[in-house]
């Protein structure tokens, strides 16, 4: 198995001259140590759900639920007829509270919320991401 390359201190400089022109997967430590999200997870697990309720538009997402079973894994169910998981919608302070909910469990059900765009859950006057943290890769797509 091929190892994934780490960098450290990256800027979008470095980014552009020694990462990106590999064309590789890359993992780029502390690029994000300074968002808000990261300095509340960093805290505890309740203040960055307390971050996160704070700036949810109350918009629905898309969200999967899969029993203890699945190990987290989104797949097939065992007769193969259909999947592991069950399809919901709800707002992020929703998805939140069954997260906590699931927390105090051995074996918690997996909760996982699919590709939500930022523009629609988090309004822009709720981001609070500095500009000298923002991702540089030039990407078209809208934030998810």
């Amino acid at each position: 198995m091929n190892t994934i390359a780490e960098w450290r201190e990256v800027d979008a400089d470095r980014f552009r001259a020694e990462i990106s022109s590999q064309y590789r997967p890359a993992v780029l430590r502390g690029l994000v140590k300074d968002w808000p999200a990261v300095s509340h997870g960093r805290r505890s697990s309740e203040a960055f759900c307390s971050y996160l309720a704070g700036l949810d538009s109350g918009k629905p997402v898309d969200v999967l639920r899969m029993p203890p079973s699945a190990n987290g894994r989104i797949f097939y169910n065992d007769a193969i007829d259909g999947f592991n998981f069950a399809r919901d919608r709800g707002a992020i302070t929703t998805v939140i509270k069954s997260l906590a909910r699931e927390a105090r469990f051995d074996k918690p059900s997996a909760v996982v919320v699919q590709s939500a765009p930022i523009a629609e859950c988090v309004p822009p006057k709720n981001r609070r991401i500095s500009r000298r943290s923002r991702p540089t890769a030039s990407n078209r797509r809208a934030p998810r």
